[in-house]
């Protein structure tokens, strides 16, 4: 009993992992909960990860399936804290095809897209609020009830609106929704951190 509650204590100097998992909504699910329990470990938030980890191994699962072959997801994290994850197909001899950019006709692939114009906006509006002169860092931290209610196509012209639901600290919470000619086609709720970058 000892000998495992010391195991679990110990620094943890390596901040690396690599694993190969099947290209299957299991396989998606597992990487988010491998990178989630590892980051974990090695003491780092793991929300913003985890949404990243998800939106890659759906991705794999359906769009950039082989047949017979794994994708490998790698997660390191360097000294200075930058957290890189690599999401690939396990052999470079039979790649996937690329897909090309949605066409105009196309209702699927602009989603994050979508997602990052009102992370932006919100982020804007952050360093607004900081103040003239004030230099700030905005931190993406969680985005929560993302729904997409219709197809964006090339030429529409996307507002967004974005609401600041709370603060507390530096932490901030935005209620966000991007609009087509006065009508919703997306929304959802972002949270981000504010660091004095001074």
């Amino acid at each position: 009993m000892n000998q495992q509650i010391a195991g679990l204590q110990r620094p943890i100097t390596e901040r690396a992992f690599t694993v190969r998992l099947s290209p299957t909504r299991r396989g998606a699910r597992l990487a988010r909960l491998l990178t989630v329990a590892h980051l974990g470990l090695w003491g780092l938030p793991s929300a913003a990860a985890a949404h990243i980890v998800a939106e890659l191994a759906a991705n794999a699962a359906v769009h950039g399936r082989v047949p017979g072959r794994d994708f490998q997801l790698a997660v390191t994290v360097s000294e200075d804290t930058t957290l890189r994850i690599e999401l690939t197909d396990t052999k470079g001899d039979r790649l996937p095809v690329a897909a090309s950019a949605p066409d105009e006709q196309s209702v699927s692939g602009r989603g994050l897209l979508i997602v990052e114009a009102m992370a932006q906006t919100a982020g804007a509006i952050c360093i607004r609020a900081a103040g003239v002169g004030k230099p700030s860092l905005v931190y993406f931290l969680t985005i929560d009830g993302a729904k997409f209610r219709k197809p964006v196509v090339p030429g529409d012209q996307l507002r967004i609106h974005v609401k600041k639901l709370k603060k507390r600290g530096n932490l901030l919470k935005f209620a966000c929704e991007a609009m087509v000619d006065g009508s919703k086609v997306a929304e959802a709720e972002i949270q981000a951190m504010m660091v004095d970058n001074g």
